[in-house]
């Protein structure tokens, strides 16, 4: 919230509610402008609009121009940005299994996080095809019956 108060009084924007469209696309495009990901422009916008819904107020972050706009963002992944992440070699996955002793709450923790990580890197997975999440409800994960031993 305090980025956007201080966007609207650094560009000259009154402090009106509920946030008029021009000073919400104007934030977006200024939040781009900056090099902001998408899941940070997001994050914001969704504090907005949080803020308008407990107050009451109307919501103009969920307008067509406002959905549009944070999806274009998204589809351009923002201004420069690169994937950072780097793959996992054989070196850096004996640092993070020696690691795990440190960070795990007990051995048996420690033991399954590197089954895991081992079977990830050997059997060349993501993360989506070993763990479950509310979303895909175990749909594209590797279950026993898919595995055959030759």
């Amino acid at each position: 919230m305090d980025i956007f108060v201080k966007f609207r009084e650094n560009h000259g924007f009154s402090d009106v509610w509920p946030i008029p469209l021009d000073d919400l696309t104007s934030f977006i495009v200024y939040m781009f402008r900056k090099k902001l990901s998408h899941s940070t422009v997001s994050g914001y916008i969704s504090g907005l609009s949080y803020f308008n819904k407990i107050n009451n107020l109307e919501d103009n972050t969920q307008k067509f121009v406002v959905r549009k706009l944070i999806e274009g963002i998204k589809r351009l992944g923002g201004p420069n940005q690169k994937d950072t992440r780097l793959p996992i070699t054989r070196d850096i996955l004996e640092k993070l299994l020696r690691s795990l002793a440190v960070i795990c709450k007990n051995g048996y923790e420690t033991k399954l996080f590197m089954a895991s990580f081992s079977l990830a890197f050997h059997g060349f997975m993501r993360v989506g095809e070993i763990t479950v999440d509310c979303k895909n409800k175990q749909m594209h994960t590797v279950k026993f019956e898919n595995i055959k031993a030759l």
